[in-house]
């Protein structure tokens, strides 16, 4: 028996940015947050973060230490993410 099973797209990305603002949302009273902690708080795959982490503007207020874990100020962290996001 063959099962079809169709993914509403739209659906799925307006799911994606609901979890992210409520992310968004709870890391606000953080002053710097990690990749891992963004991670765990916008409920994302790895690749579809690293997507985000990626873009020149994530890199752009990125702070970096030698042994790789990476930083990003909070409140910039946000507007960026959000501006990424509504390009999808």
């Amino acid at each position: 028996m063959e099962v079809t099973l169709k993914i509403n797209e739209d659906l799925v990305r307006e799911e994606v940015k609901r979890q992210t603002q409520e992310a968004l949302l709870e890391i606000n009273e953080l002053w710097y947050v990690t990749a891992s902690t963004l991670r765990k708080k916008m409920d994302m795959g790895a690749s579809t973060l690293e997507e985000i982490l990626s873009d020149p503007r994530m890199k752009e207020i990125m702070i970096k230490r030698d042994g790789g874990k990476r930083w990003y100020p909070v409140k910039e962290a946000k507007e960026v993410i959000r501006e990424i996001m509504n390009e999808w």
